[in-house]
């Protein structure tokens, strides 16, 4: 099984930043799945694509081509064209999600444009950046009508948040220092942590369980 820690470190090594919080994952996503593809569904007469992840690519196929099809796939005008990308065995779900998201923001075919509705591993910040985008009056109205109707309730919970961090000191195990736990986000952000996850990073190996279930390592 290729582990998450791994797609991450490839990933990163492409200069493209992901959120991976393995806590926040369900058993849903943590199932490993015998076998793992990756494909994209297009056809020749329109200029939409879309990306997809399944186990099953054949029963995939009938799901899209079917009458009750609710998939983005029913956009596509024509007769849709189905091409593997990937085939993976023994992968985790929501690695196999890191793999579709990859491919999704690697597009380069200028001719067709990604109909997705969903960004597989997509963050909260993502979905709500993107949302903003489309409508930014919209969401900009939203948000100050949110502001004066919560004012005094949002003040109320900001006060009683600084007094319950008065006094707590919180340690950087990268740089070995205590800082107060209001400046913990300030810290994260001054170049000399930010230097020391670099150092850190550039030491550190990765260690995984590859196919054949053998540990490897990854530097």
């Amino acid at each position: 099984m290729i582990g998450i820690k791994v797609w991450a470190f490839i990933l990163k090594d492409k200069n493209i930043r992901y959120n991976y919080i393995m806590t926040d994952l369900t058993d849903f996503q943590l199932e490993i799945l015998p076998v793992g593809i990756i494909y994209r569904c297009f056809s020749n007469t329109d200029d939409k694509i879309y990306y997809g992840s399944c186990s099953n690519l054949d029963a995939r196929k009938k799901q899209h081509n079917s009458l009750s099809n609710q998939c983005m796939t029913r956009l596509i005008n024509g007769d849709l064209e189905f091409e593997m990308l990937e085939q993976h065995r023994d992968i985790m779900r929501y690695d196999l999600k890191i793999r579709e998201r990859f491919f999704m923001d690697n597009h380069k075919d200028t001719n067709r444009f990604i109909i997705n509705k969903n960004t597989p591993t997509g963050t909260a910040k993502e979905y709500h950046k993107k949302r903003y985008a489309k409508a930014p009056k919209l969401w900009a109205a939203k948000q100050k009508v949110y502001y004066w109707k919560n004012h005094e309730k949002e003040l109320a919970r900001l006060k009683k948040y600084q007094q319950s961090i008065k006094g707590k000191v919180w340690h950087c195990d990268i740089c070995d220092c205590d800082v107060s736990f209001g400046g913990k986000s300030k810290h994260k952000k001054t170049l000399k942590h930010l230097s020391n996850v670099s150092s850190a990073s550039a030491s550190e190996c990765i260690s995984t369980e590859n196919l054949s279930g053998s540990d490897t390592a990854l530097c």
